[in-house]
């Protein structure tokens, strides 16, 4: 992750700078990033993958493609539910499908996390970065520590137990 760490999502300050910097970079390149991938709240969109849990990851080397699937609550944060703060729910799951896939990696550091479910943990943070012209970076934070980066060229997404949301762009 280049913005957000355990750290700063353990110490939270509201002076702290990091998101507002991170917004500003994600608003400067969102116009290039693949439809699909815009609607995230990490790309600047308003669906959000937080608390959810990894559920599967595979890597086909071979055909240059992977699949991250979190399961959880997927929030639509343009649809607040009526009468309330809370976002509305579209799907109880996705399947994140990466293209062109050049580069997959997941570290963690034993020393570090934060109390919660076991595996990878809840979804935290992602990231998204422009590295060159049709290739981009998908990084995510969770609360367990461990991070996975994903260096691909195209993305599309599949939503699990669809309330609202469909498969690819929306």
């Amino acid at each position: 992750m280049k913005y957000f760490s355990i750290a700063y999502w353990s110490t939270y300050d509201p002076a702290d700078d990091t998101e507002r910097r991170y917004k500003s970079y994600v608003q400067s390149i969102r116009p290039q990033l693949p439809g699909p991938l815009q609607v995230f709240t990490g790309a600047g969109g308003p669906v959000s993958l937080n608390d959810t849990r990894l559920h599967r990851v595979s890597v086909n080397l071979e055909k240059r493609r992977a699949e991250i699937e979190l399961r959880g609550e997927i929030k639509d944060g343009s649809k607040p539910q009526p009468n309330t703060s809370e976002w509305s729910i579209v799907a109880c799951g996705i399947i994140l499908r990466y293209e062109g896939v050049v580069a997959f990696s997941s570290r963690s550091d034993p020393e570090i996390g934060l109390a919660g479910p076991h595996g990878y943990g809840d979804h935290g943070f992602d990231e998204v970065e422009l590295l060159a012209e049709n290739l981009y970076e998908h990084r995510m934070l969770f609360s367990s520590g461990i991070e996975i980066a994903m260096r691909f060229t195209e993305f599309t997404a599949e939503y699990i137990g669809v309330a609202e949301a469909t498969s690819g762009e929306r």
